[in-house]
């Protein structure tokens, strides 16, 4: 991860790093701190700066809103306010701040989350595993966030938003925390509206998703949630109807087949643009390409690489 190599150039240059921050990168990277940044996590825990607790991965104390909006799981209640109170009703949970609840009502609510998860009709078999991400957080007690999974759901959505807001956090200026929680809040709901009823396409492979949202920004996590909860195939491929004259697609994979090397090869066929990792990459192409023909384009070029 990116901010992995940030802690080790900061400390070449005599600063030390933050390792809640740099530990948050991870998580965002689709790490664990336990098998990276290890030193960093090591760092974190002997200054009490982390701590492993029952209970789920949410930037607030707010559980309500903030279950309804994480994007590190795909239940049910995933963009439904209401949802996720009627969850507290169900279970006889008197408060949903998550500073009021002690650790055995923690783990009932994970444990309700984790089976809502992997109980949803949309739900893939690896969906029981992915949810695992969204459970027994580190709290992170000193830092602008909750947990270290919330701090690294944020700061994913800073990343593809508003990534100007992303430096202002870092560097603790006033007011970023709340502005951040806004900006993830709008894009976390965008990219869960966007999965609420797309066009679906199974293919040897490869999961299509045709979704509508006029946010091109969420479509990496619409296409990262349908990999990690949806998707019988490893590789999920999200397309958009055109906005402002172009066609913009997503892809997510369990692992590393060169969606970079694909997504180039098509947006070259196609006088577009690409850019991503072996394991997740963006395209745009003009709008008068029909979705069918860049599907077919980027199967083809899945199967050539």
């Amino acid at each position: 991860p990116a901010s992995v190599a940030a802690a080790a150039l900061s400390r070449e240059l005599g600063v030390d790093p933050d390792p809640v921050l740099a530990l948050a990168g991870v998580l965002a990277a689709g790490e664990t701190p336990g098998s990276t940044g290890s030193d960093l996590l090591a760092a974190a825990e002997s200054a009490a700066l982390v701590e492993r607790r029952p209970g789920v991965a949410v930037p607030t104390a707010d559980l309500a809103a903030d279950l309804a909006h994480s994007t590190w799981i795909d239940a049910p209640l995933s963009g439904a306010v209401d949802a996720a109170s009627d969850l507290f009703a169900d279970l006889g949970i008197q408060s949903d701040s998550d500073a009021e609840l002690d650790a055995e009502i923690r783990t009932q609510l994970a444990s309700a989350v984790a089976v809502a998860t992997a109980t949803a009709e949309s739900a893939a078999p690896q969906a029981a595993d992915a949810v695992e991400s969204a459970l027994r957080p580190y709290a992170t007690p000193t830092a602008p966030f909750a947990t270290l999974g919330g701090y690294a759901d944020v700061v994913s959505a800073l990343a593809r938003e508003a990534p100007g807001v992303a430096v202002s956090l870092a560097f603790g200026a006033p007011g970023a925390v709340s502005e951040a929680i806004d900006v993830w809040r709008d894009h976390a709901a965008a990219a869960h509206a966007a999965l609420d009823s797309p066009t679906t396409g199974r293919y040897d492979g490869v999961f299509v998703l045709r979704v509508e949202t006029d946010r091109p920004a969420v479509l990496q996590t619409v296409a990262r949630l349908a990999r990690d909860f949806r998707s019988p195939e490893p590789v999920a491929l999200v397309v958009n109807e055109p906005i402002d004259g172009r066609r913009r697609a997503a892809l997510a994979a369990t692992e590393p087949c060169g969606l970079d090397d694909a997504t180039a090869t098509v947006a070259c066929e196609f006088g577009g643009d690409a850019g991503g990792t072996p394991t997740q990459a963006t395209l745009t192409v003009d709008g008068s390409v029909a979705d069918g023909a860049l599907i077919a384009a980027v199967r083809e070029a899945l199967d050539d690489d």
